[in-house]
């Protein structure tokens, strides 16, 4: 009998061959296209091409209505409000994408609570220094532009950072479609807004704020009355959630501060150097590169908390694949757009912002280029974080400003935009180098069982 069975298998098996290679490169093909993933991801990058749309076409109506010493004011202003957003990210929203995964329930929603209150602190405090920077450029040592932008962004700075927060809380639950709502209606408030300002021609630094903390105010309204995820609001938890956070974050806070010193700098040594002309003209390159920035930061929105899930269900492995399929993504993205924007030259910034934004072809080639570099150092830096390794991120951002300021210090006084390009480029690449070289060395402390903590004091 047990012949007669093996001989029915053998016949079965010859009357089936094996799939052809077509049809598993097939199979194969659709698994990539339908990976809910890349799915996700994809979801993620429009949220922020509606994002990366939005100050792009804030960005073109203040270059084309306004001066290029207005362009570069609103870009002076926006440095700080990135720079406070940068602090808020890694103190408040990195810790909670980490470990909101880890409870449920009542658990979730006071931790929840808590981080929503630690978020408020955070923004009276960015209340505070604005007011001491406003009252010290109104001393005469800023232009009037930008002097009346900060006195403004002390109204609508707070409504700004807290759209951002809810973005990243949105995220840290994998709710995409919440994001795209809001931000959505901050990009149909504001750019209606700018464009009402222009047709009464009362455009101006100032109100340009005006109406984005107005379109951001909101739009955190409406977040906040839809109810999307319950806050419990338990006092005893806020200091313990804030010291537990304060572990992992005062890690992540060193390295924003070490790794967005430098670029937040670079645009006011440009200034003091050159004037808030030729700072403009960096802000129409960056702005215009920084159409690739949506996709990079479209796909870390969800690679922060998706690396933490892989790492967390299947340990090294499951991040690795994550990390692998991440970083292919940005090579074929960045690395064309690398290609066209080398190719082009000058041609898109003198489409977009007009004739006298000629010659900077090489200038947006370089940031160009510094943006592929950054998305590898994103990649690894946010390996880094699901790991739970903040501390080995300060390595490569204290790396990448040392380099950024030394190299600046040498080429802006002489080169001028072209010498701020260079140093942001050169910082970049090396902070990115860094980065990777840590990860893949924290990697194989974690692999042979020891603890990674003791390479990094």
């Amino acid at each position: 009998m047990s012949t007669s069975l093996d001989q029915i298998r053998d016949e079965q098996e010859v009357r089936e061959p094996a799939p052809r290679k077509p049809a598993r490169a097939a199979r194969r093909f659709v698994a990539v296209v339908f990976d809910s993933d890349l799915h996700r991801s994809a979801i993620s990058v429009f949220d922020q091409a509606v994002v990366g749309a939005t100050n792009f076409a804030t960005s073109v109506i203040i270059g084309r209505m306004c001066s290029r010493e207005s362009l570069g004011a609103y870009y002076l202003a926006l440095t700080m409000v990135l720079f406070v957003r940068g602090i808020q990210d890694q103190v408040i929203s990195a810790p909670y994408m980490i470990y909101c995964n880890r409870r449920g329930g009542k658990s979730l929603a006071s931790y929840a609570g808590s981080t929503f209150m630690h978020q408020l602190v955070i923004l009276v405090i960015a209340v505070a220094c604005l007011l001491g920077v406003a009252l010290t450029l109104s001393t005469g040592l800023g232009s009037p532009g930008l002097t009346a932008a900060v006195w403004v962004l002390l109204g609508a700075a707070p409504f700004i950072l807290l759209r951002e927060f809810i973005r990243r809380f949105a995220f840290a639950h994998l709710r995409v479609y919440t994001a795209i709502a809001i931000d959505i209606t901050v990009a149909l408030l504001q750019i209606g807004g700018l464009i009402l300002l222009a047709y009464l021609g009362l455009l101006s630094v100032a109100w340009v704020y005006c109406v984005i903390g107005g379109a951001c105010a909101i739009a955190c309204l409406g977040w906040f009355f839809a109810k999307k995820q319950p806050l419990r609001f338990v006092r005893r938890r806020f200091a313990a959630d804030w010291i537990h956070n304060w572990a992992f974050g005062r890690w992540t806070l060193a390295g924003q501060l070490a790794g967005s010193l430098a670029p937040y700098t670079l645009p006011w040594i440009l200034a003091l150097a050159h004037g808030e002309a030729a700072t403009g003209v960096l802000a129409a390159c960056y702005t215009l590169v920084g159409l690739s920035n949506m996709f990079v930061n479209g796909v870390c929105n969800f690679l922060m908390p998706r690396a933490a899930h892989a790492y967390a269900a299947d340990g090294l492995d499951g991040l690795r694949q994550v990390l692998r399929k991440t970083a292919l993504i940005f090579a074929v993205g960045l690395g064309a757009f690398f290609l066209v924007v080398l190719a082009t030259g000058d041609w898109l910034a003198v489409f977009v912002y007009g004739s006298e934004y000629a010659g900077c072809g090489i200038i947006m080639t370089l940031l160009a280029f510094s943006m592929l570099a950054g998305s590898m150092g994103a990649t690894a830096s946010n390996g880094l974080l699901a790991i739970e390794q903040p501390r080995a991120n300060c390595i490569a951002d204290i790396c990448m400003s040392t380099v950024m300021l030394a190299v600046a210090f040498c080429t802006v006084y002489p080169l001028g935009v072209l010498g701020a390009a260079i140093a942001a480029t050169t910082g970049t690449a090396a902070g990115a180098v860094v980065r990777c070289l840590v990860l893949f060395q924290a990697t194989k402390v974690i692999r042979l069982g020891d603890q990674p903590e003791v390479i990094f004091p």
